[in-house]
């Protein structure tokens, strides 16, 4: 489960910003998981509650908040942008194979509350 990597290096970088902030504590991080990323969810989500159980650290009892990236496509041919339900990447307006992903591979960490 590479999820728990993720959250290690997550939290990691949110301390960083605590500490260049000198704040006492991290209280909430908002991330955006991409369809495509790779990324599960639901296991960021269990990996985050173990991660900040530790009483000890300064992201004791933090809150996690994950937005849901759609996958978004740009037709090379049709120059049209649309988001894509399935992993279907066939152009839905001209059906054409030529597309870009614009977004929905991205994992990112979006913001950090301190206190």
């Amino acid at each position: 489960m590479h999820e728990m990597a993720i959250v290690n290096n997550l939290l990691n970088e949110c301390e960083k910003i605590r500490i260049k902030n000198n704040a006492n504590k991290i209280t909430k991080v908002i991330i955006s998981i991409g369809r495509l990323s790779g990324v599960e969810a639901h296991y960021v989500n269990e990996a985050f509650i173990a991660f900040t159980s530790d009483k000890n650290s300064s992201y004791y009892n933090c809150k996690l908040e994950i937005i849901h990236q759609d996958l978004v496509l740009h037709c090379r041919d049709c120059s049209n942008d649309f988001k894509q339900e399935n992993n279907e990447f066939k152009c839905k307006f001209c059906n054409s194979l030529k597309l870009d992903i614009v977004s929905g591979e991205e994992l990112i960490l979006e913001r950090v509350e301190l206190m």
